[in-house]
């Protein structure tokens, strides 16, 4: 039972030991790639400070003070306990930062299975709600999960055109009705990996999880390889006439697999069907082999695109959404917004005014709310202003503000658990007597 436990441990710590490393080493090749456009275009000023912030940000994030791992953690689903890592804080919200990519991904997850939940597909224990036939209750005859995997062919383009073509060409195959017909709702993700050829570097794909009737994996072949040519014809792109292996493409590749609450022979499990359509836009290990003169532009290329989507039933919002955050193993995740700003809002998305407050002139013709301040702007302009020194020092101490907060959460959350810093800094919830009055801010310094 030791040796058990001394290897989860080890793993635990190994992991988080990784994940430092693994983004210090995209933090630095960052910086780089912004040197290398610096020096092919000068005028690039604002872009190139934006992406140095963003790589000051990104080894903040991976320093030894804020990855951490654990003994004894609760999983508050199970009651169970387990040896853990993460990050006690996220210093910026880039595609390109493992700790950032892993929050996003359990944000997805959480939001599928509650999608699910209230939509009928499965119970609260994530079995799937279908009759004897395998037909989602929800749906009626003929009607199944499936998830569908949709691939690119090896374009001689830019990662951008590789992205706008896949864009183009999912709104094109979402229009055909062989889709508007049959499928009744799902999600949609693109994802990008690494290849190993000049020209297949980036990989861009995409995945579906669907609620449909039976679609056939050859139909989808043909309508989505109808839809990838018009979309390269658009885009001026030649659509290769032979693969990777130099057979002639008639058909682009596809996948199609019923998705069951158990896994079965030729079919897939739900709880990995919603992994893998929620996973990681990319993994640490790509972007770590990116060129260095490459990695600006995908930083740049991923940045504010929305690579995730719900349709049909699955897209039905009501109001505004909200997730309940939570990092690597279910426990919530609060965030010291020191820096943010939040509005309330009506269920018809409208800003929610005081009880009482009147429409008036100076309310409806308001001028609208300036950007918020994040640390990125706040970065950048200090970058710009050649202030690199001070704007590090000022994201080092909001960091720290962030951590402590997020220690004293996790102390309260997991009261016989024992977390480790990378630093060597120990802290569990055993080491401080709270009084009875403290609250939370004073609770903070102490720990800070």
């Amino acid at each position: 039972m030791t040796d058990i436990i001394l290897k989860t441990e080890y793993t635990a710590s190994q992991t988080a030991i990784y994940r430092h490393s693994i983004t210090v080493k995209i933090a630095n090749r960052l910086e780089q790639s912004a040197v290398s456009v610096m020096h092919s275009n000068p005028d690039a000023r604002q872009e190139i400070a934006e992406t140095i912030a963003i790589s000051d940000c990104l080894r903040e994030t991976a320093s030894p003070a804020n990855i951490y791992h654990s003994v004894d953690q609760l999983n508050r689903k199970t009651g169970e306990t387990f040896n853990g890592y993460g990050s006690l804080a996220v210093a910026v919200g880039t595609r390109l930062c493992p700790n950032y990519q892993a929050k996003q991904s359990r944000r997805t997850s959480k939001k599928i299975e509650k999608d699910f939940i209230e939509n009928g597909i499965t119970d609260e224990k994530g079995n799937l709600l279908v009759n004897s036939n395998g037909d989602l209750l929800r749906f009626g005859r003929g009607v199944r999960l499936r998830f569908v995997t949709l691939s690119m062919p090896e374009l001689v383009c830019s990662a951008s055109l590789k992205l706008l073509i896949l864009d183009r060409a999912l709104v094109l195959f979402k229009k055909r009705k062989l889709w508007t017909e049959r499928v009744k709702g799902g999600y949609i993700n693109k994802e990008w990996t690494d290849g190993e050829s000049t020209y297949f570097r980036w990989n861009f794909h995409s995945h579906a999880l669907i609620a449909s009737k039976w679609i056939t994996q050859k139909e989808i072949a043909y309508h989505w390889t109808s839809c990838v040519k018009l979309a390269c014809v658009e885009y001026n792109v030649e659509f290769p006439e032979k693969d990777s292996y130099g057979q002639p493409i008639e058909l682009l590749n596809v996948w199609i697999n019923d998705v069951v609450t158990h896994a079965e022979k030729n079919n897939k499990d739900l709880k990995s069907a919603i992994f893998e359509i929620s996973k990681y836009v990319a993994k640490g290990s790509d972007i770590e082999n990116v060129p260095v003169a490459e990695l600006a532009e995908l930083n740049s290329l991923l940045s504010g695109r929305r690579m995730f989507e719900p349709y049909g039933v699955f897209n039905e919002h009501k109001g505004r959404e909200t997730f309940e955050m939570t990092d690597e193993h279910g426990q919530p995740l609060l965030f010291w917004r020191d820096d943010l700003e939040s509005e309330a809002m009506n269920a018809d998305g409208t800003p929610l005014l005081d009880r009482g407050t009147q429409l008036t002139a100076s309310t409806t013709s308001a001028s609208p709310k300036p950007a918020r301040d994040t640390l990125i702007r706040i970065g950048t302009r200090m970058i710009l202003d050649g202030k690199r020194t001070e704007w590090l020092a000022i994201l080092a101490k909001k960091m720290k503000k962030r951590r402590a907060f997020r220690r004293y959460q996790l102390m309260m959350l997991n009261p016989d658990a024992i977390f480790f810093t990378l630093d060597g800094e120990r802290f569990a919830s055993s080491d401080f007597v709270r009084p009875k009055k403290q609250n939370v801010q004073s609770f903070i310094a102490i720990v800070a």
